[in-house]
């Protein structure tokens, strides 16, 4: 039976608390899905979104910063959204931004992006690996995009096509 699904959060734009998420998410996709495939897919898409919020945005851990998410389901698609604020001089992040997720869609599979991008991380010296929105394409079958508001707010979305066993 095809249901419509919402969540909406505030959450504290903190590691502490993002730690948290993705169980809670993967609770709330089971409960109402059954499907370890979809929680699976939709906590980590989830999750991934929310720490480059933390990672990127415009967060003062000392105030009470949050990053919005919320969780819309139709029965057929999960979109995801996260909007957080980003700072005035974070144009070149959302340059690169752009330039991520246009590259990963100029690949015919997102596999092929996933496999490239492994391939260029296996040759940095770098901790981190800026494999999140390439997983959420590949792993939850994503599609990404997103926008700038006037007020200095990013709101990136990840579209999750539901499979049903």
């Amino acid at each position: 039976m095809k249901k419509d699904y919402n969540i909406l959060l505030k959450m504290p734009a903190n590691w502490e608390q993002a730690k948290y998420f993705q169980e809670f998410l993967w609770n709330y996709i089971m409960s109402a899905l059954a499907s370890e495939e979809s929680a699976d897919k939709i906590s980590m898409a989830g999750t991934e979104l929310i720490e480059n919020a933390i990672k990127y945005g415009n967060i003062d851990n000392n105030s009470k910063t949050t990053v919005d998410f919320s969780l819309k389901g139709n029965g057929n698609n999960f979109i995801l959204e996260v909007k957080n604020k980003i700072s005035p001089d974070s144009r070149d992040n959302i340059k690169q931004l752009d330039e991520k997720i246009q590259w990963i869609r100029g690949y015919q599979n997102p596999y092929e992006a996933y496999v490239e991008s492994m391939k260029f991380i296996s040759k940095l010296d770098e901790s981190f690996s800026q494999m999140g929105l390439v997983r959420i394409s590949y792993e939850a079958g994503a599609i990404l995009d997103f926008f700038v508001n006037e007020s200095d707010e990013i709101l990136i979305s990840a579209t999750i096509p539901l499979v049903y066993s």
